[in-house]
């Protein structure tokens, strides 16, 4: 009987705790990436795609990663192979992805941010994760606040050169609590 009592005891202590905390819990987590290899629970971005994250002069930057590279804008495509991170997860059903379209969102509003997973950040803010398709290709890129100047999801074009999408996706992630 005490045991019994005790399990009822310690699982309600953890419920209500757990509860307490729970905008903060997210089940999912930046793992090294060897080129090559995709593990079992990483989150696919595109087909043959991934979400990645690079450390790049002292920003840390969503990135494209396909089996032999990561891919990243910073003032123009950086193709990385070392220091990648590849964005997991056990419950990839709780990703989605949401259109965006900064041509009609109304100004000084953040509400495309809710629920957007956070990739990275560069000069003194956050960046998204976002997707487009562009050029005949699915690219991953970081997506700048609309309220920046260069605010939009920012990929790469064909010679290399930054390519500002101001009507993209961006990965969302609903939490445990919801």
């Amino acid at each position: 009987m005490w045991v019994f009592t005790f399990a009822v005891v310690v699982a309600v202590s953890f419920t209500v705790t757990f509860g307490r905390d729970c905008t903060e819990i997210k089940d999912y987590y930046w793992r090294d990436y060897t080129p090559k290899w995709i593990p079992h629970d990483a989150i696919k971005g595109a087909e043959d795609r991934y979400i990645g994250q690079i450390y790049y002069m002292e920003k840390i930057l969503p990135a494209c990663i396909n089996k032999e590279e990561a891919i990243a804008e910073w003032l123009g495509k950086r193709v990385i192979t070392k220091q990648i991170k590849i964005l997991c997860s056990p419950v990839p059903d709780k990703f989605y992805w949401e259109n965006v379209n900064y041509n009609t969102t109304e100004d000084g509003s953040t509400a495309y941010l809710e629920k957007a997973v956070e990739g990275g950040y560069q000069d003194n803010f956050v960046v998204y994760i976002g997707r487009a398709y562009h050029e005949g290709e699915w690219k991953i890129g970081k997506v700048l606040p609309k309220h920046i100047p260069t605010g939009g999801l920012q990929v790469w074009d064909k010679a290399g050169q930054c390519a500002i999408i101001t009507e993209f996706e961006i990965l969302k992630y609903i939490s445990f609590c919801q």
